[in-house]
């Protein structure tokens, strides 16, 4: 797949989670922490900040994204493998909270992320082919 391709996807779609994070922020903690049962005050206001400090890194992680579509050659493997490294990241992070703790990771959000690392390892694999 080309480089191009998953970047404009990848770029696209997490512009769409930062707004969505920053939206939905509230909902998307008292959903994230339904374990706990009914959160009280302060501790769904602290959540909803930081849902919507993490809205602000995705948004700017997209917009990062789109603006590296066009590089190319050893430039292109090194964005590819870091972007590798911070899916990679993500989703441990997601599986080890939802093993150890109440907080559940979403299933959807998951089988996601293992969809953009199948699609950055195959733009990955024909940036080498390229070089």
């Amino acid at each position: 797949m080309k480089t191009k391709t998953t970047l404009t996807i990848l770029g696209s779609f997490f512009l769409l989670e930062g707004l969505g994070f920053f939206i939905g922020a509230e909902f998307i903690t008292k959903d994230a922490f339904s374990g706990f049962g009914d959160l009280q005050s302060p501790a769904l206001e602290v959540g909803t900040i930081l849902h919507q400090a993490m809205a602000s890194i995705i948004f700017g992680l997209g917009i990062l994204t789109l603006a590296c579509r066009t590089i190319s050659g050893k430039d292109a493997i090194n964005f590819l493998q870091g972007m590798i490294s911070l899916n990679t990241t993500v989703l441990a992070v997601a599986l080890y909270s939802s093993a150890t703790t109440k907080a559940q990771a979403p299933i959807p959000v998951i089988v996601l992320f293992v969809v953009f690392l199948v699609l950055l390892f195959l733009s990955l694999r024909t940036e080498r082919e390229q070089a």
